[in-house]
């Protein structure tokens, strides 16, 4: 498994960076890949080819790879097998994905809030992130030069949808500064220091968080796409699972656990043994 993810990491990193040889030339580079259906469709983490969606390139279903009048791009294969119950009724699935952004960067295999490229969901920048003229499609970050290959490869990049809880508790007070304020929030300091008509400034530039630029450009996208779905922003939220974590620190941590705690039991085995 580790070769495997070395492996991995070094051809991602020769697709983003090339190869710069004796002579100082920079050679791009492009992968390809081919091998039997077999290999193919482990390699691409897809359906065998008896599969209902069995295609590697499309979304061809098997009732239909007879008809030749249909037009099936090379787009990939994004479809899904779901799930057939005991009254044979069909069920497509559909997988999404929220959390805090610590969680969700690692997931996705992207770079940390602190870096260049930031964003989980387009190509803005550190420097950019202020900016509110700008217009961030939710396409995917693919300036991140460090990316990693997701975790959850079944699950669509606009499926990712930010935390609704972290999103406001990290944004509420200033956003609500922003909203009265407008094109004076991000206003620099105007006059000298100890002058009595020095306007003092409220924020720079730099004080722009990634959750405000996710509020700003992104949640617009993604409450529109939920609607389509029948869905809602508060299906996406954490605060059962924050409430449940603050409810076993307040149980289980609220004595002492030197040696064991006061039963001579570890916390976990107690928290393990309370849940199940």
């Amino acid at each position: 498994m580790k070769i495997g993810k070395l492996f991995q990491h070094q051809l991602s990193d020769l697709q983003d960076n090339g190869i710069i040889d004796k002579d100082n030339v920079h050679w791009n580079i492009e992968l390809f890949f081919s091998g039997d259906w077999k290999f193919m469709y482990i390699i691409m983490g897809l359906n065998a080819p008896n599969s209902k969606f069995f295609c590697l390139y499309c979304n061809c279903s098997s009732e239909l790879r007879w008809n030749m009048d249909i037009n099936f791009e090379n787009t990939g294969n994004t479809a899904y097998n779901g799930i057939i119950d005991k009254d044979n009724v069909h069920w497509n699935i559909e997988l999404f994905f929220s959390g805090d952004w610590k969680f969700m960067y690692i997931i996705m295999g992207l770079n940390a809030p602190n870096s260049k490229f930031f964003c989980l969901y387009c190509n803005c920048s550190s420097e950019l992130r202020w900016n509110m003229d700008i217009n961030f499609e939710n396409t995917g970050n693919t300036a991140c030069k460090n990316r990693k290959p997701a975790i959850f490869l079944a699950i669509k990049q606009e499926n990712y949808i930010s935390d609704e809880l972290h999103l406001l508790l990290r944004i509420s007070d200033i956003l609500m500064k922003c909203s009265k304020l407008g094109s004076l929030f991000c206003r620099p300091t105007q006059g000298s220091t100890n002058n009595s008509n020095q306007i003092q400034g409220l924020y720079r530039k730099e004080d722009i968080t990634p959750y405000m630029h996710v509020f700003a450009k992104h949640i617009s996208q993604f409450l529109q796409r939920l609607k389509e779905k029948d869905l809602s922003l508060k299906f996406f939220s954490t605060s059962s699972i924050e409430k449940k974590n603050h409810n076993q620190v307040r149980l289980f941590f609220g004595g002492t656990t030197m040696e064991g705690g006061t039963d001579g039991k570890s916390v976990v085995y107690n928290i393990m043994s309370f849940e199940n």
